[in-house]
C-alpha cells in the first residue's frame, strides 16, 4: 500500500514539472506555492533515503540542488522573497547532505574529486541564477538577491577546500569567471552610468576613453561560450570605430567590428564552441581601425 502511494505520488508530481519555454522555471520543480510541494518534497527525500550508494546520493542531491535553485530563481523574479527563501533553504539543506556524504566517503578512503567538483558547480550555478533573476526583480528584492549571491560565496570556498590541487584550480577559475559574469550583469541592470576614473586606464584607453570592461567565459553541455563588455566615457561624445579579437591561447578565433558612441556599453556573447579538456588562455584585444592596440583582457578556463 505504501509503494503504490509513494508511485501515485511520484506520477502526481512528475506530471507537473512542465514549463514551456526556456527560462529559469524550466529548471525548477514544483514550486513551494504549489499544493503539490510537500509532497514533492516528501518523494525527494524517501529516494535520497532508499539510495544505498552514498556516492549516488550525492549525485542526486547535487541534481536537487540546481532544481531547488532554479525554483528560487523564479519566485524572485516574481517577487515572492518568503517562498524563495523555502526553495533556498531546501537547496542548502540538500548542499549540507551532500558535503557529509562527500566526507564519509573520504573518511573511507574514496576518491570524491568529481562529484566533490560537480557539487562545486552546482552551487556555483546558484549565482547564476540568482543573477539572471535579478534584471527582472522588483527593486525591493534585488537587494535580497544581492545578498544570497554574497553567502552562495562562502559556501563554494568550503566546496574548493575539499578538492585536490587540480580539481581546486579548475574550480578556482570558474569562481573567478562567475564572479565577473555576476558583476557585469548587476551593474547592467541597474544601467551605471559612473564614470570610471581615468587614472585606471592606460595611455591607449585614456586616447580614445575606452576600454574592455568584463571579459568572460561561460561553459554549459561542455561547450564554452565568451563574453565581452566594452565600456566608452568620451565627454567629447565623438565616435570610435574599431574591432574586439578574441584569441584561444595563441590562435586567432573570432572578431566583431564596433562602433562605440560617447557613452556606450557594448555587451556582445560570441558563438558558443567546443574544447577538448587541458588549460586554455583566452585573450581580448580592442583594437582601432588601423591595427593599434587600445585595450586588453585575459583569462584561464580548465576544461
Amino acid at each position: 500500500m505504501i509503494r503504490l502511494l509513494i508511485a501515485a505520488l511520484i506520477i502526481a508530481t512528475a506530471s507537473a514539472t512542465y514549463y514551456g519555454g526556456k527560462t529559469i522555471a524550466s529548471d525548477a520543480g514544483i514550486m513551494p506555492d504549489s499544493p503539490l510541494y510537500f509532497f514533492d518534497t516528501l518523494v525527494e527525500k524517501i529516494d535520497i533515503w532508499g539510495t544505498k550508494e552514498k556516492s549516488e546520493k550525492v549525485e542526486k542531491l547535487t541534481k536537487l540542488i540546481k532544481e531547488k535553485i532554479s525554483e528560487a530563481g523564479a519566485l524572485l523574479e516574481k517577487g515572492d522573497a518568503a517562498l524563495a527563501e523555502k526553495a533556498l533553504k531546501a537547496g542548502d539543506s540538500y548542499s549540507y547532505d551532500a558535503m557529509n556524504f562527500i566526507n564519509s566517503l573520504k573518511s573511507e578512503g574514496s576518491d570524491m574529486g568529481e562529484l566533490t567538483e560537480n557539487l562545486g558547480d552546482a552551487i556555483l550555478k546558484k549565482q547564476e541564477i540568482l543573477v539572471e533573476a535579478y534584471a527582472g526583480a522588483p527593486k525591493s528584492i534585488q537587494s535580497v538577491i544581492e545578498g544570497k549571491i554574497e553567502e552562495s560565496k562562502g559556501e563554494v570556498k568550503k566546496i574548493v577546500e575539499n578538492l585536490d590541487k587540480e580539481a581546486n584550480e579548475k574550480l578556482t577559475l570558474k569562481i573567478e569567471q562567475i564572479a565577473v559574469l555576476v558583476d557585469d550583469k548587476i551593474e547592467e541592470a541597474k544601467e551605471a552610468e559612473e564614470k570610471k576614473d581615468l587614472e585606471d586606464l592606460t595611455a591607449q584607453e585614456k586616447k580614445y576613453n575606452i576600454w574592455i570592461e568584463h571579459f568572460y567565459s561561460q561553459t554549459e553541455n561542455k561547450e564554452t561560450s565568451i563574453l565581452a563588455h566594452i565600456s566608452r566615457r568620451d565627454p567629447q561624445c565623438s565616435e570610435f570605430q574599431g574591432v574586439l579579437k578574441i584569441y584561444i591561447d595563441d590562435t586567432f578565433y573570432r572578431s566583431f567590428k564596433l562602433t562605440a558612441k560617447g557613452y556606450d556599453d557594448i555587451r556582445r556573447t560570441f558563438d558558443k564552441f567546443y574544447l577538448e579538456k587541458g588549460e586554455y588562455v583566452i585573450t581580448g584585444v580592442l583594437e582601432d581601425m588601423d591595427g593599434n592596440k587600445i585595450s586588453n583582457k585575459q583569462f584561464k578556463i580548465i576544461i
